[in-house]
């Protein structure tokens, strides 16, 4: 049984192309297995293809390559889900393309330190290529070093035929520098090796992309031909997000860069602790501790007083109240005045103090001797 199939291709110098068999994703159709006999159901579904190329001049939208410090771009063709969930025709359904591409940045972090965990923070990132960097050496006199550049679309990468370069060098820009407050003695130039770089984008082109990846999913057969990659392939090609994908892939570049850096370049910092002073305003102390002596002193003389007299102590008992009331004089005086109406007047008038009786203590007016 003879099937068609329809591919898509990038245009330009690409040549990615993506391609599966017409009709609806799954169908039984009695086609038999290219490696065995009998009945199975027959898949199409190449779900991602997908290009590596360290030569951005290539690409749609890295194409412009001067003073870029882009090393690599991912060109992405994926099928779209109405066709992944069988509810379009490949034919008439128009896979997706994505670029996304790699480049050399200088970041500023903020850095912090957070109950002893380190915590950071990008507040800008530059990614300006100092036009006078990376330059060929040794060229000979048919060439300079700028119409190299240009006859190579300042392409990072050349391969084997390429000279020993300088350093590339990414700057911060002096306006920058005062927005963001770096001071005149911070760098703001930047060095990148021309072995670290075309070392991984050799590695890139030779182990990680050397060609075409497809990701297929679990296709008894498929109409595309290549590389079948199981690991950083099936991860770009079956995202979802291929914005948070790359930013992951090079938060972990930026991680190993700066890693290997430290090792060979180490960063000294100071460690700040937390002291705690304390200052004693006496000005605002001083009435309360006046007054809590005070207190402690009387607490002292009524606790003297109860021990000399050889009471128990009363605490909030009433019947000690009435048990050591007015001696019977006094009481006799304020039952007269009361009958006069003069109970008020009489009362301010007394005074009384606690004195020893034949009964034990009791409150007696004070006489004038």
């Amino acid at each position: 049984m003879n099937h068609t199939y329809t591919s898509y291709t990038l245009p330009g110098q690409s040549n990615l192309t993506i391609s599966n068999y017409d009709g609806i994703r799954n169908t039984t159709d009695g086609v038999s297995d290219w490696v065995g006999s009998g009945s199975v159901i027959f898949q199409s579904d190449t779900l991602s293809t997908i290009q590596a190329t360290v030569s951005p001049q290539n690409t749609i939208s890295f194409s412009n390559t001067t003073n870029s410090t882009t090393f690599v771009v991912f060109q992405i063709i994926q099928s779209r889900p109405d066709f992944l969930n069988n509810v379009s025709d490949w034919s008439t359904t128009l896979p997706m393309a994505t670029e996304c591409g790699l480049y050399f940045c200088a970041k500023m972090y903020s850095s912090s330190v957070v109950e002893g965990e380190l915590q950071e923070n990008v507040t800008a990132a530059w990614s300006n290529r100092d036009p006078r960097s990376y330059k060929a050496q040794n060229v000979g006199r048919e060439i300079t070093p700028d119409e190299w550049d240009q006859q190579y679309n300042f392409s990072l990468y050349i391969g084997s035929q390429d000279y020993v370069r300088s350093d590339l060098q990414v700057i911060i820009p002096e306006e920058e520098a005062t927005r963001v407050g770096l001071s005149k003695d911070q760098p703001k130039r930047f060095n990148i090796s021309q072995a670290t770089i075309q070392t991984t984008m050799n590695w890139i082109t030779t182990k990680f992309a050397p060609d075409q990846i497809y990701v297929p999913g679990k296709a008894t057969y498929n109409v595309s031909s290549g590389v079948v990659n199981d690991g950083p392939g099936q991860v770009i090609g079956n995202s979802s997000d291929l914005n948070a994908t790359f930013s992951a892939v090079a938060n972990s570049m930026t991680v190993y860069m700066r890693n290997t850096g430290l090792e060979s370049i180490p960063q000294y910092g100071t460690t700040q602790t937390w002291v705690l002073y304390f200052r004693i305003r006496w000005a605002f102390l001083a009435p309360p501790l006046v007054l809590t002596v005070v207190g402690c002193l009387f607490l002292f003389y009524t606790i003297w007083e109860t021990q000399s007299l050889g009471l128990v102590a009363w605490k909030e008992s009433t019947l000690a109240t009435l048990a050591h009331g007015l001696d019977i004089l006094t009481r006799a005086k304020l039952r007269d005045a009361y009958q006069d109406g003069t109970e008020e007047k009489s009362a301010r008038e007394i005074t009384a103090r606690v004195e020893k009786s034949w009964g034990g203590l009791e409150l007696c007016e004070v006489r004038p001797s």
